[in-house]
């Protein structure tokens, strides 16, 4: 696995985002990394196979009392053509995540 994480804030304003590679033998032998996400929620994808994963994490201070998080994901698994099981089955070869968060302080 080689990953790059890449964060920037100025004023009201923060960008985080992530560029991973990743090749592992199968599922037994998953990786899982943390990454950044929206206030008081994580996430902790596994990574498995052989791929490629992304994502970017947008904040906005919009007030003192509210602030806004948007948050989209993608995984690009090369030489599959379904990812997941029973329920879960996507068929394709990516997986996307798309987050939008806001707060409000009363």
């Amino acid at each position: 696995m080689i990953l790059q994480d890449v964060t920037y804030r100025r004023g009201k304003f923060g960008i985080s985002g992530r560029y991973a590679l990743f090749d592992t033998e199968d599922y037994d032998n998953r990786i899982y990394v943390y990454e950044r996400d929206a206030w008081l929620s994580f996430t902790f994808p596994m990574y498995y196979g052989k791929g490629i994963r992304n994502y970017l994490l947008l904040q906005y201070r919009m007030t003192s009392r509210v602030d806004v998080w948007l948050r989209w994901s993608t995984t690009h698994y090369i030489n599959q053509g379904s990812i997941g099981s029973g329920g879960e089955m996507i068929v394709g070869d990516r997986r996307n995540d798309v987050k939008l968060q806001a707060r409000i302080r009363f």
